[in-house]
């Protein structure tokens, strides 16, 4: 990890800030972190692990790096890449946008690199990545080296209060409050949340009974947000509705496995997509954009 203008990395343990010393992060009351031989920053305390091994797991961050590396999910990263574009205002300063829950790294490597054609080097921006797996944020940091790659509690976030001009967050959940405390006034929050008509042919092969089989049309025509904070102000929505084609086994099986819905089911229920040789089924999602209050 290399330095950065306006460092926004404080203690894990104390919250006061952290400072770069070659491949050493340290505060001023004597808490020191290493830089991880593979280049990422472990700022996860040991009593904010939910689990001996918190977060995805390697099977799971593989099926979702094969799947997704066959670009069958870029619709969802163009419209995030569209908003954020359009929301990010520029600056003399180093703007930081951060990923929370980022995962294998997809889409902020895929955004860390457009933004890098976007912006001059004298508007520089900086693009941060966190997950709470240790083993989600190694295969980022081997795949996609120029990215800050950190393992850390998305719920206590080792970042500075508002210092932080775009957070986004994919398929997962967090604090509205946490949200807040890290934006700067005018920030951007991006939040892109599945709908009831995401993957539903996928999950017709293996339940007798889905719920909210309304399709995106019907139910979800008119963005709802799903934030209510007085300080979160919705400026934007998007929709992706796309259909994508699967004539791979190989892909039906990544999809499968990077979901929740292999690790919910028993052996006979997931033989029925193993068996499968082609599957069509429905991209179905909402991006909800917030603007922090100033």
């Amino acid at each position: 990890m290399n330095g950065a203008d306006s460092n926004p990395l404080v203690c894990p343990v104390c919250r006061a800030a952290l400072i770069q010393n070659e491949r050493q992060y340290c505060c001023p009351e004597g808490h020191s972190f290493d830089v991880a031989r593979q280049g990422y920053l472990n700022l996860l305390l040991s009593h904010r692990k939910p689990s001996k091994h918190p977060g995805d797991n390697k099977q799971m961050i593989t099926a979702r790096q094969t799947f997704l590396n066959e670009g069958h999910y870029l619709p969802i990263y163009a419209a995030l890449e569209r908003l954020v574009l359009k929301h990010l205002k520029e600056s003399e300063q180093t703007q930081h946008i951060a990923d929370l829950g980022c995962g294998e790294g997809y889409y902020t490597h895929l955004l860390h690199e457009k933004l890098l054609q976007s912006f001059s080097k004298n508007k520089p921006v900086q693009t941060w990545g966190l997950d709470i797996s240790k083993e989600a944020v190694l295969n980022a940091c081997r795949n996609y080296p120029n990215v800050k790659w950190l393992v850390a509690n998305l719920a206590h976030s080792p970042f500075a209060d508002s210092s932080m001009d775009i957070l986004t967050v994919l398929f997962c959940t967090i604090s509205e409050n946490e949200l807040v405390r890290l934006l700067k006034p005018g920030g951007t929050f991006i939040l892109v949340k599945p709908n009831s008509g995401h993957l539903i042919q996928l999950r017709e092969q293996l339940y007798t009974e889905v719920k909210d089989q309304g399709s995106a049309t019907e139910s979800e025509s008119v963005c709802a947000p799903p934030i209510q904070h007085p300080e979160l102000k919705l400026v934007d929505c998007e929709q992706v509705n796309h259909r994508i084609t699967l004539e791979k086994p190989e892909s039906i099986h990544s999809l499968f496995k990077m979901t929740p819905h292999y690790w919910r089911t028993k052996p006979a229920e997931q033989e029925k997509i193993m068996r499968l040789n082609k599957l069509e089924t429905d991209i179905s999602v909402s991006l909800f954009c917030y603007q922090l209050k100033t």
